[in-house]
């Protein structure tokens, strides 16, 4: 077979190393790919987890101060020589200040089961039924369902002094809290862009189990977000924070690696290739000088036999002479002139 048809004959295998050169460098820019995305979602969420920890502070700023109201109120409220009415309407005016965040109050007792009121209620049936459904001994925190506006409740226990000295419930005490204003204040209604954040009220019993929405919106939850626990007497809140567009590796950082993979293949392709070059110029330069050698090797081989051949005739064209000269060596004697 000529060299030519030979390296025709391989095909596609000459080019297999170069191919499998660009492969190995496509795979390891795909996992460097991978890599920087991990790596660019692991920061963003450390930079959300941060802006998480101010906003829970923020929070828990605006929301602890009325539990220790509330504590004040149920001081205020200890039965005493006034009425829980006259205590009451004492208390308001002592406790809620002008454009305050507190729309409302009610004291229920436990000893006769009435419930009095201050302030703006929507819906006191709904108070009086949570309040009643609570333990009366602990303090609560819960939206109030149906209430316009949006409204916190946060309840406490109040007590008096029974005969031998203990402390017996007498009721409990409920401030509802324009909850809007309250989060508000708390910065969770105009996040930073890009983030959407979302506070969500968990069941006492079923603290993995979501009750109510109070900020935003139930399908955050869908965007994996980084969340944190706010606990509150009578169950737990959930905040939770996340771009509104999910957690995207931005072009600017994913451009320049997958640029660089592109450029790194190409380059292997064509270093492979210019090997390959060289070393199929090798081989045929290599197999052309074995071709030359088996030639000269053979013409050296034709020539020899050809003078072989040449000396036989010379020495067969004259037989007498030959004959007489050897047998005058074989004898001793000089060998007799040539015969003209």
């Amino acid at each position: 077979m000529h060299v030519n048809e030979q390296f025709r004959a391989t095909g596609l295998t000459r080019y297999l190393p170069t191919v499998l050169g660009v492969i190995i460098v496509l795979a390891i820019g795909y996992g460097v790919d991978l890599k920087v995305q991990k790596l660019s979602c692991h920061t963003q969420r450390e930079y959300a987890a941060e802006y998480l920890g101010s906003l829970k502070k923020q929070v828990e700023d605006a929301t602890f101060p009325q539990f220790d109201r509330l504590t004040r109120l149920a001081g205020a409220l200890a039965p005493g020589g006034e009425s829980a009415q006259q205590r009451l309407q004492e208390a308001v005016q002592e406790t809620v200040e002008p454009n305050d965040v507190v729309i409302g109050l009610a004291v229920l007792s436990r000893e006769n089961g009435r419930l009095w009121t201050q302030g703006e209620l929507s819906s006191p049936e709904r108070l009086e039924e949570i309040l009643r459904e609570s333990d009366p001994d602990q303090s609560g925190a819960q939206h109030l369902p149906g209430a316009s506006p949006a409204s916190l409740m946060l309840w406490s226990p109040i007590y008096r002094e029974g005969g031998n000295g203990e402390s017996l419930v007498w009721g409990q005490v409920a401030v509802l809290v324009d909850s809007e204003r309250l989060f508000s204040e708390a910065g969770l209604h105009e996040p930073p862009e890009p983030y959407e954040v979302a506070l969500t009220e968990n069941a006492p019993s079923e603290p993995s189990n979501m009750r109510a929405v109070l900020v935003g919106s139930a399908g955050l939850a869908s965007l994996n977000p980084v969340t944190t626990g706010i606990h509150l007497p009578g169950g737990d809140w959930t905040l939770a924070v996340a771009p509104s567009n999910g957690w995207i590796v931005s072009t600017e950082e994913i451009l320049p690696v997958r640029g660089m993979t592109l450029i790194a293949a190409i380059a292997t392709a064509l270093l492979l290739l210019r090997i390959q070059a060289l070393s199929d110029q090798r081989k045929l330069m290599e197999a052309a000088l074995r071709e030359k050698e088996a030639e000269l090797a053979h013409a050296q081989t034709w020539m020899h036999e050809a003078m072989k051949a040449a000396a036989v005739d010379t020495n067969s064209s004259r037989p007498g002479r030959s004959f007489r000269n050897e047998l005058t060596v074989v004898e001793g004697g000089e060998a007799p002139p040539p015969s003209e």
